[in-house]
């Protein structure tokens, strides 16, 4: 009996032991993975039924595979895990906490409404976890990482430009065109009603009239209208010689063609989102003619050596131009990239210490300000206007270092 008792425990003690060795070294005899080499989980939230979102998301999925293709950051592969926010504050931060909590993300890029991207403040800071940012223009969000640093040091803003350099810069516009060179003086705003386009027009209007210019008349729209010949009237009756729109949505569309159809004897200039893409010509039908928009720093124009390549391989993988938010989703992970290897470590707070050390040309210069906003000017992030042609080219009209043509007012006006 004793010898079988021995036996027994022989054989308990080798099973235990064998198990012991399988349950180390992982299924298949293979090492567990560890931090190290696990994917880097990098959660991208945004409005994906949204032609913006879109744009966040091809871009996203484009550096992905090119950085991962080269053997990703610090030896991690980026896995990209998506969060739509709807468009909506509610649904955003649903979205959110979902990428934190259960997707289990490492870190957070996109976002493209002010409100929703605000709303999201919070959750983010709770988290502590990066997030580089790609729209979402309102100064609001920079000016709470102002105030309570320690609290929301994990915001970056890699676009787009805030309202304010968005309205100045359309002003800048405004004062050496149409001031200058055609002697416009009247004003008038027809734009979005969203805090967005308020914050741009209104910014716009600020810098036009401390300049001597006029706004004869305002009017805020809803983004659900579908005639807009009683606002081009108005406009017209007030005395106005040109018009400041910003416009985010798909209204900007049939906006641009019946400003075509009526043939309104104002040319109209500001921020239609939606004209910020070559396409925009086909989807007005060929109406888009002299219309100009801002592009905030973003292509195609040369920005850096790198914008034009990467406006051209866009096109070339998914079949269309890449819009203003494209440029910043896709140089986001590379941003990451860039600081993640400076600092030899994904812990947050020295790579935040790198994130604020970037000063990196990608399909745009990005470079932040102590409170991670853009650095705007010089060599920094810029905007560059664009019109449409009569042939469907969109062509770089100012500022004149990035202009391949003039700007030219609507042929249907005499002036």
């Amino acid at each position: 009996m004793v010898g079988k008792g021995k036996k027994s425990v022989a054989l308990f003690l080798a099973v235990v032991f064998s198990l012991s060795i399988l349950l180390l070294g992982g299924c298949g005899g293979k090492p567990a993975a560890t931090k190290a080499d696990a994917p880097l989980k990098v959660g991208v939230i945004g409005p994906f039924q949204t032609e913006h979102g879109v744009a966040i998301k091809e871009s996203a999925m484009l550096a992905a595979e090119e950085i991962n293709a080269t053997g990703g950051i610090n030896g991690r592969k980026i896995e990209l895990v998506y969060g739509d926010d709807e468009n909506s504050a509610e649904k955003g931060l649903a979205a959110l906490k979902k990428l934190y909590t259960q997707d289990k993300v490492d870190l957070l890029m996109g976002g493209v409404g002010s409100g929703v991207v605000n709303g999201m403040m919070d959750v983010m800071a709770q988290n502590k976890k990066i997030w580089l940012g790609t729209g979402a223009a309102t100064p609001v969000l920079i000016e709470r990482i102002a105030k309570d640093y320690e609290k929301y040091k994990y915001y970056f803003r890699v676009g787009t430009l805030d309202s304010t350099n968005q309205g100045n810069s359309i002003a800048e516009f405004i004062v050496d065109v149409l001031n200058k060179k055609h002697g416009m003086t009247k004003a008038a705003i027809l734009s979005t009603n969203l805090k967005y386009s308020q914050d741009i027009s209104e910014a716009v209007a600020k810098k036009i009239e401390a300049a001597g210019l006029k706004v004869v008349y305002r009017e805020y729209f809803n983004s659900d209208t579908t005639d807009f010949s009683p606002n081009f009237t108005n406009a017209q009756k007030a005395g106005a010689e040109f018009i400041i729109n910003t416009i985010l949505g798909p209204e900007g569309i049939t906006y641009v063609k019946q400003w075509n159809d009526n043939k309104v004897p104002l040319p109209i200039v500001g921020a239609i989102a939606f004209g910020t893409k070559d396409e925009f010509f086909k989807e007005t039908g060929g109406k888009a003619a002299f219309e100009t928009t801002a592009n905030p720093n973003s292509g195609p124009a040369p920005l850096t050596p790198k914008t034009l390549a990467f406006a051209k391989k866009f096109k070339e993988k998914y079949g269309h131009s890449a819009n203003f938010i494209a440029y910043p989703a896709y140089d986001a992970l590379y941003v990451l990239k860039d600081a993640a290897e400076r600092a030899k470590t994904f812990d947050t707070d020295p790579l935040i210490k790198a994130l604020e050390a970037t000063d990196y040309k990608g399909a745009s210069p990005i470079k932040f300000t102590k409170d991670h906003d853009l650095v705007y000017g010089g060599s920094n992030a810029r905007f560059v206007f664009f019109q449409f042609a009569e042939d469907g080219q969109r062509y770089a009209v100012y500022p004149k270092e990035f202009a391949n043509a003039e700007y030219k007012l609507p042929s249907w006006i005499n002036k």
